[in-house]
């Protein structure tokens, strides 16, 4: 076994400060599916009849399932990856990272130790929450697909955002620059990708008082192309979006989607159709190839002397 992982393992397990952590995260998970629950028995209460429906169960299933895996993907993008972020860096202030590097253990298994103890760590904050997942399978409404590709969106997202945090650690000097450069990353990547899906809807609408026969059928191209890019770019807006596509659609493979005209004497209709992957699908494809390569790219710079 890895001997970094072991020697993390057992300091973890002594420290109070982690089991401190997770007991105010579940503690809060569980404020709010105490409030989701009343929420769903004061609708009973308060109704004509006083039942519950079981359409009712279906849809409340589905809104607590949805809400819990919105919970666990911003977990795994902003809260499983602080224990990564100060993985290199703290050993270089501690000065001992160059006592590692002279050592026998090869480089990539110091990558690795570092990656596994934090891969473990955050998929605790994963599965502390994990029966309020379930709560809202167990009640309906939400397919055994649907949960599958939901862990794989979530073990996706832990595994690439904690590669970038130990990429950010091996490079940056300190574990406080580390921190403020990832969640600077975070905030300006989501910005930004709110902005461009802001400008994505301006723009279609644009076209709509401009002074031509119809809406170029590259234009409703660009379009459907450029929001697909933007979404996938960020594990939220790539769950929203499979969602909304597999309600609107019924697939969570390959959706067919129409390019809309519409001409200024008021005629619209479908002109064609692209083919495209469901978000997920493609995030998932494309975070995998992003972790390997920042991993890559991590163990290569730390076989370099420090200067």
């Amino acid at each position: 076994m890895n001997p970094i992982l072991i020697r993390h393992l057992h300091s973890s397990v002594k420290k109070n400060t982690f089991f401190w952590l997770i007991s105010l995260y579940l503690l809060g998970i569980g404020l709010l599916l105490i409030f989701f629950y009343s929420i769903i028995v004061g609708n009973s209460i308060f109704s004509l009849d006083g039942m519950l429906s079981l359409n009712d169960l279906f849809t409340a299933g589905r809104v607590l399932y949805w809400f819990s895996a919105a919970v666990l993907l911003i977990t795994a993008w902003l809260l499983a990856p602080i224990s990564a972020l100060g993985s290199i860096s703290s050993e270089r202030e501690r000065r001992t990272l160059d006592i590692l590097r002279t050592t026998t253990l090869p480089v990539h298994s110091l990558v690795m130790g570092k990656m596994g103890n934090a891969l473990i760590t955050g998929a605790l904050y994963i599965l502390a929450p994990l029966p309020m997942l379930l709560a809202g399978y167990w009640l309906g409404g939400v397919t055994i697909i649907e949960l599958v590709i939901t862990f794989l969106v979530i073990l996706t997202a832990l595994l690439v955002n904690i590669a970038k945090a130990i990429f950010l650690s091996s490079r940056l000097k300190r574990t406080l620059t580390s921190v403020l450069v990832y969640y600077g990353m975070a905030l300006v990547t989501t910005i930004l990708i709110g902005i461009g899906l802001i400008s994505l809807a301006s723009f279609a609408d644009s076209w709509q008082y401009k002074d031509h026969a119809a809406v170029p059928l590259w234009v409703e191209a660009m379009i459907q192309y450029g929001w697909t890019i933007l979404i996938i770019l960020h594990p939220i807006t790539t769950g929203i979006f499979s969602e909304a596509l597999w309600v609107e659609y019924n697939s969570l493979g390959l959706i067919e989607l129409p390019l809309e005209i519409s001409a200024t004497s008021g005629f619209s209709g479908i002109a064609h159709t692209i083919t495209l992957p469901s978000p997920w699908i493609v995030y998932t494809a494309l975070a995998l190839l992003v972790a390997f390569l920042l991993t890559r790219a991590t163990i290569r710079h730390l076989k370099r002397p420090e200067p």
